[in-house]
């Protein structure tokens, strides 16, 4: 009789049923998610991903350790295997190969890997196994970031080459701003001359000595030998200061006196040092004294009573001359002292009046009783009133390109501050896989301003400093 297909059938399922019969796990694993950690500085990372099994048969059951089956980094252009330095797991902080799962129960476990040395997204597939051979699979996800510190210095690597190009430009400029200074040099120092007037030969000689050195400052800095600042500032002191030496100079004609001259001396040696010379600053600061001493002796001289000096000593200089030629020796012996003390009052009528009014008087007596005319004295101080004279060897350009070095400096440490405040929100902080080479080289560029993010450009030094001072920001 032959035999059915179902019998056949019916009997080949009796026989190998258990093979066909699907074993259902007593445990169950939970899904781990993502897992974020940061990457050191130097060296690779380390990272713990949990993981929580539970018995779910109501029978205990023995555990092999979770195993990593699989750990793959996407690369941006695909995925790329990696293979850590090594994987322990862990229970209660111990490593362990295996572990027993009591019925209805739940364990916490750690598989720690070590050797993660890229920063990124890492796809991790973790399998646990019972010793019957039954295994449960479970995917997690790593992202792996580098530290913020490493986002903070491209930036400020960015930011400063930004800057270092800005002041390779700015050097530029300062070349330029140099030639201006020069220039104005130029222009105050003809404008001196012309509000000076017809000039003498000594009066020719120290303006021509100042053009020179501003002249040698103009060669220098076409040669590429770029004078100091402070030499171009030395040279507009001395424009200020040759009409000071002018003026005094000339007041000088008018008064016979031998210490304000040998002052006069002192401030035309600084006039004609050259400005990059050793001695120039002590040799300025000497002249500024000396110029100082003089206005006040030239405008003490020009007061009432300086007046009345130069009145009496016109008087007893006419007296002294006719006794001189008349033979009478004993007047020019009583006129001579008065002389005498008439110079000593001159000189002291800026530092002491009352030694002056002292000296004064005492020659005043003399000439009492000299019978010496009023004449030339009255016309003395009859003669016309001069301006005061003052003593200025200011800088006319202190000023320029100070303040603008000022806010440059100021403006430049502000957009340090903003750029790596802004590049870590918008390049860092939303980030968990931040620190690929991409992700490095845009940080760099943003820094420098040539790498938008989410619509937003950073512009650099010179647009941020735009903002800052209210203009238009470069987009």
């Amino acid at each position: 009789m032959r035999s059915s297909p179902v019998y056949v059938i019916v009997a080949f399922a009796v026989l190998f049923g258990t093979a066909f019969t699907r074993v259902d796990p007593a445990f169950g694993v939970e899904d781990v998610g993502t897992v974020a950690v940061s990457l050191p500085l130097f060296g690779p990372a380390e990272v713990d991903l949990p993981v929580r099994i539970h018995e779910t048969s109501g029978k205990a059951v023995d555990l092999v350790a979770p195993e990593l089956v699989s750990l793959k980094r996407d690369s941006g252009a695909g995925q790329v295997t990696v293979m850590p330095s090594s994987v322990v797991v862990l229970h209660d902080g111990k490593p362990v190969t295996g572990i027993p799962l009591a019925a209805s129960a739940r364990e916490d476990l750690v598989v720690r890997v070590h050797g993660l040395a890229d920063a990124g997204t890492y796809t991790a597939r973790l399998a646990v196994g019972a010793a019957t051979g039954v295994e449960v699979t479970t995917p997690v996800t790593v992202k792996v970031r580098s530290k913020v510190a490493v986002a903070w210095l491209l930036i400020l690597a960015g930011v400063a080459l930004s800057a270092l190009l800005r002041y390779l430009i700015v050097t530029y400029q300062d070349g330029l701003r140099a030639r201006a200074r020069i220039g104005l040099l130029t222009v105050r120092l003809r404008q001196t001359r012309d509000t000076l007037g017809e000039l003498d030969e000594d009066e020719r000689r120290v303006l021509r000595s100042v053009a020179d050195q501003i002249d040698e400052l103009a060669v220098r800095l076409e040669a590429q030998d770029h004078p100091a600042p402070a030499q171009f500032d030395e040279c507009a002191r001395k424009v200020s200061g040759v009409l000071s030496f002018v003026t005094c100079a000339r007041r000088l004609s008018d008064m016979d006196d031998q210490v304000a001259r040998d002052l006069l001396d002192v401030v035309k040696l600084w006039l004609d040092t050259p400005v990059d010379a050793d001695t120039i600053v002590s040799r300025r600061e000497t002249a500024e004294r000396a110029l100082t001493d003089l206005s006040q002796a030239i405008n003490a001289a020009a007061s009432p009573f300086g007046r009345q000096i130069a009145a009496l000593l016109a008087d007893v200089d006419q007296a002294l001359a006719a006794a001189r030629t008349t033979g009478r020796s004993d007047a020019v012996n009583a006129l001579e002292p008065a002389k005498r003390n008439l110079l000593d009052a001159r000189a002291a009528l800026a530092v002491n009046p009352a030694e002056a009014r002292r000296l004064y008087d005492l020659a005043s007596a003399v000439r009492d009783t000299s019978g010496v005319t009023m004449g030339s004295a009255r016309a003395v101080q009859d003669a016309p009133v001069r301006d005061a004279v003052t003593a200025d060897v200011s800088n006319p350009l202190r000023d320029i390109g100070k303040k603008s070095r000022r806010a440059e400096l100021v403006v430049t440490i502000a957009v340090a501050l903003v750029a790596v405040l802004l590049g870590q929100q918008l390049l860092y902080e939303n980030q968990l896989a931040w620190g690929s080479s991409l992700d490095k080289i845009a940080a760099f560029l943003w820094g420098l301003g040539l790498h938008p993010v989410g619509g937003t450009v950073f512009g650099g030094i010179e647009s941020l400093g735009a903002r800052i001072s209210g203009g238009s920001a470069k987009e």
